[in-house]
């Protein structure tokens, strides 16, 4: 089975849980999100997987970046 990725980045709207395959962004979740994925054994923290993800989140809540 392969392994799920995931970062959280803290944001104006609350943590969000980014979550990839390792190579592409699957998804977004907000915290209090209905569907919300749980982290089970097999996601894996990487933090370096989704460096550009989160440095686009940032620049897009501070006003800088209009598209992705």
């Amino acid at each position: 089975m392969e392994h799920c990725y995931y970062s959280e980045i803290d944001s104006p709207v609350g943590m969000l849980l980014l979550r990839g395959d390792g190579q592409s962004l699957t998804g977004m979740y907000m915290q209090k999100q209905r569907y919300r994925p749980s982290q089970p054994d097999k996601y894996v923290r990487d933090d370096a997987t989704f460096r550009d993800a989160r440095r686009q989140l940032i620049a897009y809540f501070a006003g800088e970046l209009k598209q992705f």
